[in-house]
């Protein structure tokens, strides 16, 4: 089904949402709106719909910003589930490979001048969700976000 957003394209079951979107900062918003639908559907508390919606605009920040060198128009697929006791949301996209887990965090006790620019969106997205994973599968990275209710 085509999303009323842009280029996105949207399925739904009443557990599942998936979205494709293209590499453009303008659906980071369709990502997140859909998010907070389904969530509210789900009848997901508002803190949990919060902290998914941060940490999952952080990761697609990052896709939209450094997975792309060629600067090409690419597609962003997010699924988004809620099993009863988790909620999930998966990142996949056919960038560079770039494991998050692997980055080291920001010093944050440094005076905010004196900070190294980048790796914050990480650290908060880490920081806000039970599980950050990464998988490099079939050429793409998979990044699953996951909390517990």
């Amino acid at each position: 089904m085509m999303c009323d957003m842009g280029d996105a394209y949207e399925t739904t079951s009443p557990a599942t949402q998936r979205i494709t979107v293209r590499n453009r900062y303008p659906d980071i918003a369709t990502v997140t709106g859909v998010l907070e639908r389904f969530a509210m559907a789900q009848s997901l508390p508002e803190t949990v719909i919060w902290r998914f919606h941060l940490a999952l605009e952080e990761l697609l920040r990052n896709v939209i910003a450094h997975a792309y060198p060629d600067r090409a128009e690419h597609e962003i697929d997010v699924t988004i589930e809620y099993d009863g006791t988790h909620l999930t949301a998966t990142v996949v996209d056919d960038g560079v490979p770039f494991n998050p887990l692997n980055t080291m965090p920001p010093n944050v006790s440094d005076a905010l001048e004196d900070r190294k620019i980048g790796g914050l969106g990480i650290h908060l997205a880490r920081n806000i969700v039970d599980t950050l994973g990464y998988e490099w599968q079939e050429g793409k990275n998979v990044v699953t976000v996951r909390s517990r209710l």
